[in-house]
């Protein structure tokens, strides 16, 4: 239904009959790519094509969310209990991600800051381009793909978490640097590790 200029959708909860199992629901929507996307979701897995759009807040108890391109002018925010968020490419100007156990997997991630917030979760991507990254965990870990011709200042603080990686950095204290040292990646944890590839 319409309330104001807001096209609100809503699953009403399957019916049974006696031992008869109800069918699987789809919901498919088309929007235009100027919209605001806002998202409430309990135990479904949302499925987005290449997707447009201002905004995208996706809220989630146990559901995950695939994604083959998620383009967006402004903020993308994710917040799950236990799903995982696999995306083959993100642009946007902010990517927030709030979990307790879900796991964020993005092959090309191109984005001014990444925000993710975890317990267990870990965390994947591969950079095209970003200016900073924060992770805070407790216990999850974080793997980071950079391009060669880039680099990372890295700031840890941790209880007994480690820094990883192959590549050449230099050390002062619990700041790493990688190459240029343009990205900014904080990492706070208590027994997470990073990785930098």
């Amino acid at each position: 239904y319409v309330d104001g200029n807001v096209l609100r959708l809503q699953f009403c909860e399957s019916g049974y009959l006696k031992h008869i199992e109800p069918d699987h629901k789809n919901l498919v929507v088309e929007i235009p790519a100027d919209c605001k996307i806002e998202i409430n979701n309990v135990s479904a897995t949302m499925n987005f094509n290449e997707t447009n759009a201002k905004e995208i807040e996706l809220n989630s108890v146990s559901g995950d969310v695939k994604a083959d391109s998620l383009i967006v002018e402004g903020k993308i925010e994710i917040n799950t209990t236990s799903g995982n968020v696999g995306v083959s490419k993100v642009v946007a100007d902010k990517f927030d991600y709030n979990t307790v156990s879900g796991d964020l997997v993005i092959p090309e991630f191109f984005a001014d800051k990444l925000t993710m917030a975890s317990v267990r979760g870990d965390m994947n991507i591969s950079v095209g381009e970003i200016n900073k990254i924060d992770f805070d965990t407790t216990s999850g870990n974080g793997v980071i793909d950079i391009p060669d011709d880039s680099g990372l200042t890295l700031n840890k603080s941790t209880l007994s978490g480690n820094v990883k990686s192959n590549l050449e950095y230099s050390k002062n204290g619990d700041t790493f640097v990688f190459g240029n040292g343009e990205i900014k990646v904080s990492f706070n944890s208590v027994s997470g590790d990073i990785s930098i590839k």
